[in-house]
């Protein structure tokens, strides 16, 4: 049943993207490329049961399966009434447009009773979709909220609305998630959280790579757990957003993860984490994409394939060049001061002494991959935001790792080649990795 309840607002962000492609369309094979689009987008299964075509409209049923495998079940089935050459009246006023699209869920007997009755609404499911004269689409989507209960565990939640305007390869829109609720009756750990904002504004190149802003916001959030906790964690607010941008055949983003006003039996009131990809090679990442959708699709041929981790590293290997970084950035703080930490691990500029692209594209064990890579590290802390932590008390043996003193905890790592300097102390990793730098990799994965 819990498999179900996901399935459906899984399906939600994926039914959105899919109508674009097919807006306008009438045939039934535009229809089958759009059930490929939504496989993409989606890690369910999507799979064409009839179609039928009429002058002026059209119907089509499809199945939506928990996966592509012999032994996947169909979750439910999919209605989508199609009208061509439609006239609908909207929140604009009277609407001529080429194409419009009716998505729910398709009868009773393909979503079981005992899952149809959690839902508060009739109407679980619905996916407006108007297609404009100018080509611009509307999609509207709307879930139910729910209710389900089992064996003293009771999850809830109020439903959820999506709202998108595409015109072209853009989409913008927004949404809610409807406030939400988990208790255990048992243990007394329980979650919720109220309604929760969310927004996009993308724009696609295909193959799932999109740049352009999201966001959402969980608002007021509630924790416990008696058995691990003396009193409720509540945090204000848990917002998500990422940025992304295209500069010619790369790609560079940040996503940021951040919790305000943070009430809770710790030292701690805000926390973030920024996580920031530099210089991505947009065809490597279609590969990766790619890779990472034909294990989503059929897991169980994934596992059985010898030569998967070689597909895998050479995915990852195909997204990275010089300059290609990754970089980890966290700040907390409390009444007492701040922390600051941040990590860069990336590979090295093209014009640093020893480096070249023979020796990116010839990485075959430790050392080489070593040679190639850049790391950097910085940890700045007020030492009254540590002093009250179980954080001082593993910071107090790490020695001269750290610099500290009574107002700051302060540290610098970097890699230089095969050493890691950690605040001016070396570290030799050919050493302390017992000889294993000279391993090659296709030893190691066949371990």
């Amino acid at each position: 049943m819990k498999i179900l309840l996901l399935a459906v607002p899984l399906l939600a962000g994926a039914a959105v993207a899919g109508t674009s492609h097919y807006a306008g369309s009438r045939t039934e094979s535009e229809y089958q490329e759009l059930l490929q689009q939504l496989n993409k987008l989606s890690p369910l299964t999507l799979v064409n049961d009839t179609y039928e075509s009429g002058l002026g409209s059209s119907t089509a049923i499809t199945r939506v399966m928990g996966g592509s495998g012999a032994s996947a079940e169909v979750l439910f089935r999919l209605q989508h009434d199609i009208q061509h050459a439609s006239l609908r009246m909207n929140d604009d006023g009277l609407r001529l447009g080429t194409v419009s699209i009716h998505t729910r869920l398709h009868d009773k007997d393909s979503f079981p009773e005992e899952v149809r009755a959690a839902f508060t609404e009739e109407n679980i499911m619905s996916l407006m979709t108007d297609v404009g004269l100018d080509g611009e689409i509307k999609n509207s989507f709307t879930l139910s909220g729910f209710e389900v209960s089992d064996i003293g565990e009771t999850i809830s939640a109020s439903g959820m609305t999506f709202d998108t305007v595409t015109q072209g390869e853009k989409t913008v829109g927004s949404g809610t998630f409807g406030s939400s609720s988990y208790n255990d009756k048992d243990s007394g750990v329980s979650i919720s959280i109220e309604d929760s904002p969310f927004a996009i504004d993308v724009l696609a190149h295909g193959d799932n790579i999109f740049t352009g802003t999201g966001e959402v916001i969980f608002s007021n959030v509630n924790a416990m757990n008696p058995e691990t906790m003396p009193s409720s964690v509540n945090i204000s607010s848990i917002s998500i957003d990422a940025k992304a941008d295209r500069e010619g055949d790369v790609i560079s983003s940040i996503s940021s993860l951040d919790l305000t006003g943070i009430d809770a039996p710790i030292p701690l009131k805000n926390a973030s984490l920024d996580i920031e990809l530099q210089e991505i090679l947009i065809e490597g990442l279609r590969q990766y994409t790619t890779l990472l959708q034909s294990i989503n699709s059929d897991p169980e041929a994934f596992v059985a394939d010898q030569d998967f981790t070689k597909k895998l590293a050479a995915a990852v290997r195909a997204m990275f060049k010089s300059g290609s970084a990754l970089n980890y950035t966290v700040q907390l703080a409390n009444d007492e001061g701040d922390v600051d930490a941040n990590i860069r691990i990336g590979i090295k500029e093209a014009d640093v002494e020893g480096f070249s692209e023979d020796a990116l594209n010839n990485i075959t064990n430790g050392r080489d991959l070593l040679n190639v890579l850049s790391v950097k590290g910085q940890l700045n802390a007020d030492t009254a935001a540590l002093a009250q932590t179980p954080v001082m008390m593993m910071l107090s043996e790490a020695g001269e790792f750290l610099t500290v003193t009574d107002e700051s905890i302060t540290s610098n790592v970097e890699l230089m080649g095969t050493t890691l300097v950690v605040n001016g102390v070396e570290l030799p990793l050919d050493i302390m990795l017992g000889g294993t730098l000279d391993v090659p990799f296709s030893a190691l994965f066949q371990m």
